[in-house]
Formats: structure tokens, C-alpha cells, sequence
């Protein structure tokens, strides 16, 4: 379903997509973050180097999976420049499709991600804050006990066989529910030319 929210005179629309997604503790936490790193979790990203990069429609557009307890959701979110709306849309509707089997994630994409999320971790407890969040996220999310020292290992073991499978499972493009901010008075005809599904305004 698409839901659309005017915003007479904005220069930009924001579009985000959203699905349901497991919880932060489910037995693939460390390689659903990797999965996600080579969609839009980096700069380097997919959509990113899509819609920024390669288009210049966007200053910068990114994926993440937030964390609970319960049923998590993973999301997009991608400011693009208002009269680029309806072809960013269509980008994004393409890059979910390449995520999810279309375009298999590459082995050099997998190892930039891998890099990225091994050798920024010892970054993360060098204050007393950080080791403190860092405990409290084990707790909170009910995460094993040693979920930070296993983590590269886990993260260099993944397999681009296995991330694709992951891939597969975590995006589920048939599924998404779209929201989109802009003028619709600019916008709102070719987001509804695209027939995503569903749109309420």
C-alpha cells in the first residue's frame, strides 16, 4: 500500500518503505546486518550509490533494521529532489527486487560489508558510555553473552550463497508499505502511475 502526505512547496519528497522484520535476538542478527549494509546500510550501498552516485536525485538515501524485542521492521528512507519522485520510486521498487533474488549480492559486495562492520567494531567501546550501551543491548534485546566477541567471526563466515538466502527472507518487496511526503500536486500522478498497490491520501 502507498500513503501519501502533502506537503505543498516542499523542494523534496521524502519516500520510505517499510516491512516487518524479526527481532534484534533472532539467530541471523549479525547476517541480516550485513545483508542490509549492501542495501542501503552504508554510503557504498546499493540505493545510495543509486539515487546519490549514480542519478543525483538525492543527497543521500539509506536502509536500516531497528532493533526490539518483538517483531522488528526494517525500513528506507530516501529524500529525493521533488521532480525526480516518481523515478526514485521506481528505482527503489527495482533495487528491492535485485535484493531479493533479481541481482544476487556479489562476493566483493559481501567483503566491503564485512570490512566495514569488522573494522569499525573496536570503535564502538572506547568510552565508558559505549561499554555501557554495549552491555545494555545485550540485556535489552536478550542478545548470547558473548554476541560482540563472536561477532566477526560470525560476520567473516557469512557466504554470498548465505546472504542471498538471507536476502531472500529479510526483503519482501511484495510486502512493503510505502509512505510518501512531497507535493502532491507535483507528485502524486506518477506515484500513482507506477501502481505499487493501494494509495490513500
Amino acid at each position: 500500500e502507498v500513503y501519501l502526505i502533502d506537503r505543498p512547496g516542499s523542494p523534496q519528497s521524502v519516500i520510505t518503505a517499510a516491512q516487518l522484520a524479526p527481532p534484534r535476538n533472532n539467530p541471523n542478527v549479525v547476517e541480516n546486518a550485513l545483508v542490509n549494509e549492501v542495501f542501503g546500510g552504508s554510503f557504498s550501498s546499493r540505493i545510495n550509490m543509486n539515487l546519490r552516485e549514480d542519478k543525483h536525485w538525492s543527497y543521500g538515501v539509506s536502509s536500516a533494521v531497528r532493533s526490539a524485542r518483538g517483531q522488528g521492521i526494517i525500513l528506507s528512507s530516501s529524500p529525493v529532489q521533488t521532480d525526480k519522485t516518481r523515478e526514485s520510486m521506481q528505482e527503489l521498487i527495482k533495487e528491492y527486487a535485485n535484493i531479493s533474488g533479481g541481482k544476487p549480492i556479489a562476493a566483493d559486495e559481501l567483503k566491503d560489508a564485512q570490512t566495514n562492520n569488522t573494522l569499525g567494531l573496536p570503535g564502538l567501546f572506547e568510552t565508558v558510555a559505549q561499554l555501557s550501551g554495549a552491555y545494555t543491548t545485550i540485556l535489552e534485546y536478550g542478545l548470547p553473552e558473548d554476541y560482540y566477541n563472536a561477532y566477526t567471526k560470525r560476520a567473516l563466515a557469512l557466504t554470498p550463497d548465505k546472504a542471498n538466502t538471507l536476502a531472500k527472507q529479510l526483503f519482501q518487496p511484495g510486502k512493503l508499505l510505502w509512505i510518501v511526503i512531497g507535493d502532491m500536486s507535483k507528485v502524486e500522478a506518477g506515484i500513482r502511475q507506477l501502481n505499487v498497490g493501494q494509495v490513500h491520501k
